[in-house]
């Protein structure tokens, strides 16, 4: 079964751990290597999102630092994580530890020139691509403000949304994409007539040659049903997609949470060609590998 995991969350942020301890669970389940990808998520209206307002005024404590991953400009973003990069570099250990970001993609004005100016500062191991948000009135709407719009407006915001995938995986920017049917967790944008976009967003993938992670933390979320679990998986097998699976994991607990399933099920839909990160020549890779091969 896969050992690393590349797309997990801080205490800083909205994880429930620190760094270290993120490393030595990684370490006592048998992970060969982690990576560390807290949210880098930067528009000029963020905090007037409702996400920001119940993140700023949170009823659980354990969740006091829960705004913390949204910035409303890049030097805002850039000074919030360059502590938790100097943390990772600090740490000693042989134990392979990437410094990953799990980049909303925006399109406003300026955006890419500030998000090329971070890259250079702080100089990540890899980039997640993710949408968590659409664009409605020229304002940010998550994903979980989604219900609160009528069903004529739910369609356009999830065209939206694929919109932006597909754009997106078309920047160049990033390494691998995170969770691409992420709406599918609210139980929107289900109906047949959406398959195309979500076809088109996987055969950009292979256009790009873009890896695509199997998100396992999907499949804790009760409107998220194993059909589109499996759906999704058939077309990353379809079309040959890079890819491996991801637990998402915001506490330590979470790490490898779902592998075991996601696997059996990966192999149901046909997909072999999985990949795993290395470091060569000091620099962060992607290379194949048989995930058969690995559990032997």
């Amino acid at each position: 079964m896969q050992n690393f995991s590349l797309h997990t969350h801080t205490i800083e942020f909205d994880g429930r751990n620190s760094v270290a301890e993120m490393i030595e669970q990684a370490k006592r389940i048998g992970f060969l290597s982690i990576g560390i990808s807290n949210h880098f998520i930067v528009h000029p209206k963020i905090k007037q999102t409702s996400m920001y307002a119940a993140a700023f005024s949170p009823k659980k404590p354990s969740a006091k630092r829960y705004h913390q991953m949204y910035s409303e400009n890049f030097d805002e973003a850039i000074e919030k994580m360059l502590p938790i990069f100097e943390q990772i570099d600090s740490y000693k250990s042989d134990f392979p530890i990437f410094k990953g970001l799990e980049v909303d993609f925006f399109q406003y004005s300026g955006w890419d020139k500030g998000f090329e100016k971070a890259l250079k500062i702080l100089k990540p191991d890899y980039v997640i691509g993710s949408c968590h948000f659409s664009i409605n009135h020229d304002k940010p709407i998550n994903m979980h403000d989604i219900l609160r719009f009528s069903a004529e407006e739910q369609e356009q915001i999830v065209h939206q949304y694929w919109q932006n995938e597909q754009n997106a995986i078309k920047s160049g920017y990033f390494d691998f994409m995170a969770h691409i049917d992420l709406y599918k967790r609210q139980g929107i944008g289900l109906d047949k007539k959406f398959l195309p976009l979500e076809e088109k967003t996987v055969a950009l993938l292979s256009d790009y040659n873009l890896p695509a992670e199997i998100n396992t933390a999907s499949l804790n979320k009760t409107s998220y049903k194993e059909d589109y679990f499996l759906q999704l998986l058939y077309l990353f097998s379809q079309f040959n997609i890079k890819t491996f699976f991801s637990d998402d994991a915001h506490h330590i607990s979470q790490l490898s949470n779902g592998y075991e399933f996601a696997e059996k099920y990966a192999q149901q839909a046909g997909i072999s060609n999985f990949y795993q990160p290395i470091s060569r020549n000091n620099r962060f890779q992607l290379v194949g590998q048989n995930l058969q091969k690995t559990k032997e």
